[in-house]
């Protein structure tokens, strides 16, 4: 749907930005993002990596039981 400038005399700015990445630029690992964080966040992450670690441990021990 067009629309129409309700002020005619009046000059629209239209901004381009590149949206491209930069060619250095690369993903943050969730470490990195944590780490940016503090001390706390990465710490919490160590527990749910622990929690998932004894998880899978857990279920690896079902499987081989049966």
């Amino acid at each position: 749907m067009a629309t129409t400038n309700p002020h005619p005399a009046r000059s629209t700015t239209r901004r381009v930005y590149a949206t491209e990445p930069l060619p250095t630029s690369r993903a943050m690992t969730l470490d990195e993002i944590a780490a940016m964080m503090g001390p706390y966040s990465q710490q919490v992450l160590e527990e749910i990596r622990q929690e998932k670690r004894e998880e899978a441990e857990g279920a690896r021990r079902e499987d081989n039981s049966q």
